[in-house]
């Protein structure tokens, strides 16, 4: 019997910048894991958080099928509802959507991030954002107004990327959460990066035997 039936949506991060991460972390539960956790939990999402939270408090909270039903029903143009730390889940995944906006012409699901010296996001960002919009609409599964992903700056605010999730999306999340099931279940061979700069940076180097970064 499979342990896990289900993924956390953050899972795509680790299943795309490398799939051993996946493995130490959910299958050999890396011995300094718990501590790590915590750190980076309270380091998590820079100074951004702080305006989000005080936000989230002065706007109310609404189920998201009421947010829904309120838009749709409503006779003025400009009605918007926002959400912050919103749960969603469907039957193969779970995960926790940074900001939600909700509006009559338009859903915005923001996820918050590292801004990248590029400038550019990072396939794991893109792919796990994505992933909230795909697990939203396959929990809301009536919903036709159009759904957009942004990644925003941790620290600013700013935005950094913006998509319009389609179904044409499904294709590549389908495959990265049954490849991430397959790993966790141990069904499934995890294949390391061969990236040394992303093992330096991994918060899970101490514990790998795979590191290529010495």
């Amino acid at each position: 019997m499979d342990t896990y039936k289900r993924i956390g949506i953050s899972w795509l991060h680790n299943q795309a910048f490398c799939e051993y991460q996946l493995f130490l972390k959910w299958v050999l539960k890396a011995p300094n894991l718990e501590s790590i956790e915590v750190i980076e939990g309270d380091k998590s999402h820079g100074t951004q958080r702080v305006t989000t939270n005080e936000k989230a408090a002065k706007s109310g909270i609404l189920p998201i099928k009421d947010i829904l039903t309120s838009v749709k029903e409503s006779t003025i143009v400009g009605t918007k509802f926002y959400r912050t730390d919103f749960r969603v889940e469907c039957d193969i995944m779970i995960g926790e959507i940074d900001e939600i906006f909700i509006s009559k012409s338009k859903i915005l699901i923001v996820d918050y991030k590292p801004l990248p010296r590029t400038g550019i996001p990072f396939l794991d960002d893109k792919r796990q954002t994505i992933a909230y919009a795909f697990c939203f609409h396959r929990e809301y599964l009536n919903i036709t107004t159009p759904i957009f992903c942004e990644i925003k700056d941790e620290n600013t605010g700013n935005q950094i990327w913006l998509h319009e999730y389609t179904v044409a999306d499904d294709a590549d999340i389908l495959d990265a959460t049954y490849r991430s099931l397959d790993i966790v279940n141990q069904k499934r061979e995890p294949i390391d990066t061969k990236n040394p700069n992303k093992c330096r940076g991994c918060r899970l180097n101490s514990e790998c035997p795979r590191r290529k970064d010495i």
